[in-house]
């Protein structure tokens, strides 16, 4: 007898016991989800509850009336809850997801309250016995009662769903809201949650913004486009400006060559002019950044090109001594710049009336952080003095491959010899790493100190030809080994000299394509 009564004892303890292993083995074999995670609370605690519920039944121990009522409620309702949500999660997560459609988090809310109210009628009627009438009955007196207490709230519901049925944005869209650009989060039973460039949490109620004005940005293309509008003197001619303005625009970090920037005159003012740049970007998170970076770029480009911001009438007047200090301004500016070239290697050479006439044509030009000077491949006439600032060198040995910076230069140093004085395409592309000043000498600058001095060419060819050699050694320095040398060939510098500037006793040597 006592083995049979421990037989009996032993019997639901395994029962018990075995029910809530196995249950425990089938949700740890269940995929890994922050949704499953955030189930597991409730699936140990209805685990527990069922193994307990056979023990005290196999016991004969289970209580009878409303304590037995309320633990079979409370099973029944825990495990309901329990496989709405696995069939939520494979319906919604694990099938629709992976074919690109998602179902809002507002409609799942939904569907999910509407179940849990069916299974606690069914519970009620079915277990504790009440009549689904008096249910229904009652329910309206208290639907009554909290529909005054809550209108707010289920005004924020009803608002949220019309907005889930008309769909005019969807978590990660950007849209205009309270004139700011913010990015949607998701939408909950009382409000959508946005946050802002500046990383900012925005909730709005959903009654609120039901009735409110919203620009989408991301609804019909990631592709985005802005406007900044500059306003110039009008005595600048209007196409000038607009190809000095949409290279500014195009050369800007971020943003887009295809569509294209586009420049259109807007307005006349007093004396003035008024232009809107128009330029794409993809994806609207860096929109401030990059709207600085094309007004950046437009000082620096406006500046270069000696195109002026305009200045109200207001502001101009007249002083007799403004002539006079304006002309010592210039004569100090120009002895500065004969300083400079006289300290250039390629232009050491020159006599200092040579270099007073080459220092009244040649242009200064500023340079932001960022901005390439030259490219490599390009054919072009300049050569470059760094007055002040830094830039670096880079160059590509491969086609498709990386860019290798090959040298850094301060002020002081020079570059674009070979472009100026041969013409061939430019071998590296200069970057500038900080605000750089240079002083750029173009090739019709020198042109008329060649056919003064016949013999500058070859004063200059040999200066070139040291200037070039070094100029090979630092890129072969920096190039892989398999890499080719690209150098000019020396004995061809002079008679290509001559051939660019049209100037006699050519050697047949011709300058690279």
């Amino acid at each position: 007898m006592p083995n049979a009564s421990l037989l009996s004892l032993l019997t639901p303890v395994a029962v018990g016991l075995g029910a809530s292993v196995v249950l425990l083995i089938i949700f740890s074999q269940l995929p890994s989800s922050s949704r499953l995670r955030a189930l597991g609370p409730v699936y140990f605690a209805a685990t527990l509850l069922l193994g307990l519920a056979l023990l005290l039944d196999g016991e004969g121990l289970l209580p009878l009336g409303w304590p037995r009522d309320v633990l079979l409620a409370t099973l029944v309702v825990s495990w309901g809850y329990i496989v709405f949500d696995l069939l939520e999660y494979l319906a919604f997560e694990r099938s629709l997801a992976r074919r690109g459609m998602a179902v809002p988090r507002l409609v799942r809310d939904i569907l999910r309250a509407l179940a849990l109210i069916a299974l606690l009628l069914l519970v009620t009627s079915r277990i504790f016995g009440v009549s689904l009438s008096s249910i229904v009955i009652s329910s309206t007196v208290a639907s009554a009662v909290i529909g005054l207490a809550l209108q707010d709230l289920l005004r924020n519901v009803i608002a949220g769903v019309a907005l889930q049925i008309e769909q005019p944005f969807a978590p990660g869209n950007w849209v205009l809201l309270r004139d700011q650009p913010m990015r949607v989060l998701e939408m909950s039973w009382r409000a959508t949650r946005f946050v802002t460039v500046d990383n900012t949490h925005v909730v709005v109620p959903n009654a609120n913004l039901a009735q409110v004005e919203i620009s989408n940005y991301s609804l019909i293309s990631p592709v985005q486009a802005l406007h900044v509008q500059i306003t110039l003197d009008a005595e600048h001619p209007p196409d000038l400006v607009k190809r000095v303005l949409a290279r500014a625009a195009l050369t800007a970090e971020g943003v887009l060559d295809n569509p294209a920037p586009g420049v259109r005159l807007i307005t006349y003012g007093e004396a003035c002019v008024t232009y809107d740049i128009k330029f794409w970007m993809h994806g609207f998170e860096r929109y401030i950044e990059t709207r600085d970076a094309v007004m950046t770029n437009i000082w620096y480009h406006t500046r270069r090109a000696n195109l002026r911001l305009s200045i109200s009438a207001r502001e101009l007047f007249v002083h007799e001594a403004d002539a006079h200090l304006l002309s010592e301004k210039q004569a100090h500016a120009l002895r500065q710049v004969e300083t400079v070239l006289g300290r250039v290697e390629l232009f050491a050479d020159l006599s200092p009336a040579e270099h007073a006439a080459l220092a009244t044509r040649v242009a200064q030009h500023v340079y932001g952080r960022g901005e390439v000077l030259v490219r490599q491949g390009d054919l072009d006439d300049t050569l470059f003095v760094i007055v002040t600032g830094r830039v670096r060198v880079e160059t590509v040995y491969e086609p498709g491959g990386p860019a290798v910076q090959a040298n850094v230069l301060h002020a002081g140093d020079f570059f674009g010899e070979m472009a100026l004085l041969t013409g061939t395409p430019r071998r590296a592309t200069v970057i500038a790493e900080e605000d750089t000043t240079t002083l750029v000498v173009g090739r019709e600058a020198l042109a008329p100190l060649f056919e003064a001095n016949p013999a500058l060419p070859e004063r200059l060819s040999e200066a070139l030809e040291r200037r070039d050699a070094q100029n090979s050694s630092a890129l072969a320095a920096s190039a892989p080994a398999a890499s080719p040398n690209d150098a000019a060939e020396s004995p061809t510098l002079l008679s290509r000299m001559r051939s660019l500037f049209g100037l006699g006793g050519s050697q047949g040597g011709q300058s690279s394509p």
